[in-house]
């Protein structure tokens, strides 16, 4: 059998934020990014409920990536991506279709083509490519990770589970009322989702403000991931 936790969460409530990594995504050496890599910024740790993984690495395809309205990597037609607006709302979709080139996009992160457009599976989906996918296949069982919206666009809801294959990512996405959704990072050692509360422990407090819980506790334990030097881009999740 397989077990997927799914989280849903209301955008009206919380902020949606991108962030770099130490090592990824790569960027351009004339690009000076406005926060520091690799750990939620220090004046939001106060504010911050939860963190979650990104996608693939640069080396593994052409996804595209801007945060702060700086493009780090060009966003390729075609690839799912998450879009988050100036005014704080939020697109998951097909780029060059559903989503397309914007001044008012704040960060973009792409990872291969959607899970799932307007409602329904992909049919990509159900065929195994590794030009398309990745050097994992489609019907490998492993751990996967995905972002979904609902159609209103009120929900996102992120979804984690142990021996997965990519269709019953899908289905139970669907199930959960995504209306858009795409992958994101495969793998145990890469799928990572942590809550927060004030760490109010005298001393383990003037190194760490925040103290965090996995969503699974069969997730890799690795403590203070977003809170030190992560090498990869990560999600983080705010109260306003």
């Amino acid at each position: 059998y397989s077990a997927i936790a799914l989280v849903r969460i209301d955008v009206s409530k919380v902020q949606l934020h991108l962030h770099p990594g130490q090592i990824e995504p790569e960027r351009p050496s004339d690009i000076k990014l406005l926060k520091p890599a690799g750990l939620i910024p220090i004046a939001d740790q106060e504010k911050t409920i939860a963190a979650f993984n990104g996608g693939f690495k640069a080396i593994h395809g052409h996804f595209g990536v801007m945060i702060d309205h700086q493009t780090l990597i060009k966003p390729t037609r075609g690839l799912g991506t998450i879009a988050i607006y100036d005014d704080g709302h939020i697109e998951i979709g097909e780029w060059g279709k559903e989503i397309i080139e914007s001044l008012e996009i704040t960060s973009l992160r792409q990872n291969c083509p959607p899970l799932i457009i307007n409602g329904a599976a992909n049919p990509a989906v159900f065929i195994d490519d590794r030009d398309t996918w990745g050097f994992i296949l489609n019907s490998d069982i492993t751990w996967r990770t995905a972002l979904g919206i609902t159609q209103d666009q009120k929900y996102l809801i992120y979804a984690v589970g142990n021996d997965l294959t990519a269709p019953t990512l899908v289905n139970t996405l669907l199930d959960a009322g995504a209306y858009s959704a795409m992958q994101m990072d495969v793998g145990k050692y890469f799928a990572h989702f942590y809550t927060y509360t004030p760490n109010t422990d005298s001393v383990t407090s003037k190194t760490y403000k925040l103290t965090e819980e996995s969503l699974l506790a069969q997730m890799t334990n690795n403590p203070h991931l977003y809170l030190k030097q992560a090498p990869r881009d990560f999600f983080y999740l705010t109260m306003p």
